[in-house]
């Protein structure tokens, strides 16, 4: 039943947005909710590759295997968006605080689990702003990126 739902900001199934189907070629679209859209629209056209022409419909297994890929990809997009001199295992098993929205300290321990959960929640980008900036972020229901 997962693969069928929506929630309220147009992200379908287990996470899956507009910008994913865009870059795996299933989909075409102009206003993204990367580039100023509140939420996902899904005003933009199916491709039909693959026979996926439809966000409710069961995703093949190879279109599955390609968006678990693709979350993978977010830690190669953390890796690489490091400064330079530096590497995951400059962050992998350190202690570090940070403060929230609310002027809290959040201490946590930095682990690859963890930085994959953050980019999932917040994207590559997000992820590597708190890692090299220490900016503590929300997603739009304002799940913070740490526990």
């Amino acid at each position: 039943m997962a693969c069928r739902s929506m929630n309220s900001l147009g992200f379908v199934g287990f996470q899956r947005r507009e910008a994913l189907h865009i870059d795996l070629g299933y989909y075409d679209s102009n206003i993204l909710n990367d580039n100023g859209a509140a939420k996902n629209t899904w005003d933009g056209t199916w491709i039909g590759k693959n026979g996926v022409n439809f966000w409710k419909i069961s995703l093949p297994k190879r279109l599955r295997q390609s968006l678990f890929r693709r979350r993978l990809a977010n830690l190669q997009i953390v890796e690489n968006g490091l400064k330079i001199g530096k590497s995951m295992d400059d962050f992998l098993g350190k202690t570090t605080s940070y403060t929230d929205g609310s002027g809290a300290t959040v201490t946590v321990e930095l682990t690859l689990t963890g930085i994959l959960a953050a980019a999932h929640l917040r994207g590559a980008y997000g992820t590597l702003n708190l890692l090299q900036n220490g900016a503590v972020s929300t997603d739009e229901y304002g799940t913070p990126i740490l526990p």
